[in-house]
């Protein structure tokens, strides 16, 4: 299992880092920012789903 599992990761991987090649570095850090707030939204959604006072790191 864990030799399989090294495989897929390892496929992963490569393969991710051929889809970098596309593009330059200032391209992906557009989509970094944009992942990185995406998140930071919904991780705020979810604190108030569940009531949870959060401050925004936005802020």
């Amino acid at each position: 299992m864990v030799r399989r599992n090294t495989v897929l990761l390892t496929r992963f991987v490569t393969d991710l880092r051929e889809l970098c090649a596309y593009y330059d570095t200032a391209e992906l850090a557009v989509v970094d920012r944009f992942m990185t707030e995406a998140a930071a939204l919904q991780q705020e959604a979810t604190a108030e789903l569940a009531g949870d006072p959060v401050a925004s790191p936005r802020s």
